[in-house]
């Protein structure tokens, strides 16, 4: 008798471990699904709209949010490993005025640019821009102020005509071009293409 109810208190021990263990593992697993994570980088950004951060965070503008806890502001950017997280931003940055152009940024004192890193998009100033004058080609790679025309990557791009210069062979859905002309030259950024018989085939301009 004595034996047989060992027995007993040995199988309710059992699955009372089994069903504790079912039940944690499913806390786990939800915790862990809340952040959904894509195969690679450019995944991540394609569905970055299927993001959803913690209550703590409100949506502001342009993918930047704002953590209600400590009033920060994040951007909303992808790793390389295609998982999507809130990336704080400087404070220097004014998120009421700030204006997104696509490849560039403006508040009411500075002009910003993004680029992209094996950590996402970051936003740095672009000091040599002149802010009033500032103006964005669209949302291609290119803007131009009083002084100078730029790209997103390299800033000022020293042998383009300021007054000439236009994209060229932007996409109809995204608005985005990485070349441009002026009178002189054809840029792929800030490059200027030599072939440029080539590079008329290729863009079938």
């Amino acid at each position: 008798m004595k034996k047989t109810l060992n027995i007993f208190i040995a199988i309710l021990i059992f699955f009372g471990c089994k069903n504790q263990s079912k039940e944690l593992s499913g806390t786990k697993n939800k915790i862990a699904s809340t952040v959904k994570k894509w195969t690679n980088q450019g995944e991540c950004f394609d569905n970055l709209e299927e993001y959803k951060p913690s209550n703590d965070y409100e949506f502001i503008k342009s993918e930047i949010f704002k953590k209600k806890s400590n009033s920060t502001y994040h951007l909303l950017t992808c790793r390389y490993d295609g998982l999507p997280y809130l990336h704080q931003l400087d404070e220097t940055i004014d998120i009421e005025s700030l204006e997104d152009y696509g490849e560039f940024l403006a508040d009411r004192n500075y002009v910003y640019y993004k680029y992209l890193i094996s950590d996402g998009f970051r936003i740095f100033r672009l000091d040599t821009a002149d802010r009033p004058t500032f103006r964005s080609f669209g949302k291609t790679i290119y803007a131009r102020d009083k002084n100078h025309i730029y790209d997103s990557r390299h800033g000022i791009i020293e042998n383009a005509d300021l007054e000439s210069f236009r994209p060229i062979a932007v996409d109809r859905e995204t608005g985005g071009s990485s070349y441009g002309r002026d009178k002189d030259n054809y840029f792929f950024w800030d490059e200027i293409v030599e072939d440029t018989i080539e590079l008329k085939k290729y863009l079938k301009i």
